[in-house]
């Protein structure tokens, strides 16, 4: 009995962890890619200019960009239990980050 209730609470601490998230994993290795891609394109840029820019692109993609909800996420998936999850994100925002440069190399 004790077990299946430690079980119980476990399951529902993870649900209750995993809600805290403000995007999906798709939408944070997308936002993730789309930063690395405006920090290669603006070097120049100050760091308000670069959150605008990618706030431009990503809600071209129908993301709304929010520098606090992001560093929220990334904190959360820095958690060792997201480890498998990570290695997916890793790739998926490589791939998010290429196909930025592509589309927008000659524009900024």
């Amino acid at each position: 009995m004790r077990g299946l209730l430690a079980g119980v609470l476990f399951c529902l601490a993870a649900a209750v962890q995993a809600a805290d998230f403000n995007y999906s994993l798709e939408q944070f290795a997308l936002i993730s890619g789309y930063e690395g891609c405006v920090r290669q394109l603006g070097s120049g840029m100050s760091a308000g200019q670069r959150d605008a820019l990618s706030d431009t692109l990503l809600r071209g993609k129908g993301i709304s960009y929010q520098p606090r909800r992001v560093a929220n996420d990334r904190r959360l998936w820095a958690y060792p239990e997201y480890a498998n999850q990570r290695r997916l994100l890793g790739y998926m925002t490589e791939a998010y980050r290429q196909e930025c440069l592509e589309q927008n190399q000659g524009r900024y």
